[in-house]
């Protein structure tokens, strides 16, 4: 049995490459890289100070047990407003910090219109509320929230040059 053993893998191991198979499919030789690199891309959207884009947030809200946040973003500029970098600071009715979070926030927002915004909660155990929420059947702790605006992605003016003949 040991002969026949030993046989099988001296016969697997000279197999030929070319009749191997690998996992890998779609294989490419490589590429010098300046012949790799493309030309740069046109920038899908400029990030600009919170302060210099017209944008507010108004209507926030998060029941007890919910496991999601929701409030409005409303954009009062010209420009369409692509994303968001905001900063959550969570505090019980004391006034103490339960948490501080930083979030990038995809959103299409048109010049001059309201969208609601929705993001994943920080309450894990869903066991806290918003303070001006809806009122809790059940225990749970209230919070208030402050959210700060920290850069707009604004999407960027694209002018189409058009030739006069």
């Amino acid at each position: 049995m040991k002969p026949l053993v030993i046989l099988l893998i001296i016969l697997a191991s000279a197999t030929p490459a070319a009749a191997q198979r690998t996992s890998r499919q779609r294989l490419r030789p490589d590429v010098p890289a300046a012949a790799a690199t493309p030309p740069a891309p046109m920038p899908t959207a400029v990030a600009m100070s919170g302060d210099s884009v017209a944008v507010s947030l108004a209507g926030y809200d998060k029941p007890l047990r919910s496991a999601r946040e929701s409030f409005h973003a409303v954009n009062a500029d010209t420009l369409d407003i692509v994303g968001m970098a905001l900063t959550f600071t969570y505090m019980d009715t004391s006034g103490r910090m339960l948490h501080r979070c930083s979030r990038h926030i995809d959103a299409d927002i048109p010049a001059g219109e309201t969208r609601m915004v929705t993001v994943p909660s920080w309450d894990r155990q869903k066991v806290f509320y918003y303070i001006n929420s809806a009122p809790a059947r059940s225990a749970g702790t209230p919070y208030d929230v402050t959210i700060d605006i920290d850069s707009v992605f604004v999407a960027p003016i694209v002018q189409n040059i058009v030739n006069e003949h």
